[in-house]
């Protein structure tokens, strides 16, 4: 097996691999922290209260190979 071949099959085996990403109508913890100068924590409180209330939902998605929530309006 070359490298080649090596490096064709890792690139497929990742590619099967289920790492969504961020749609653009989602955001994430770190973005609504920051935005609204709170800590991640308490972003991530109030975000999860909002999908308890049902005005978002939320999903797991990797930015920068890590895994966050991002969450999105409910229309």
């Amino acid at each position: 097996m070359t490298n080649g071949d090596k490096a064709a099959i890792l690139a497929e085996i990742v590619a099967l691999m289920d790492r969504p990403e961020p749609d653009p109508d989602e955001v994430t913890v770190g973005e609504v922290a920051e935005r609204a100068n709170i800590t991640k924590a308490s972003a991530r409180s109030r975000l999860d209260s909002a999908v308890g209330r049902g005005e978002l939902t939320s999903r797991i998605v990797y930015v920068d190979n890590r895994k966050t929530r991002a969450y999105r309006r409910i229309s």
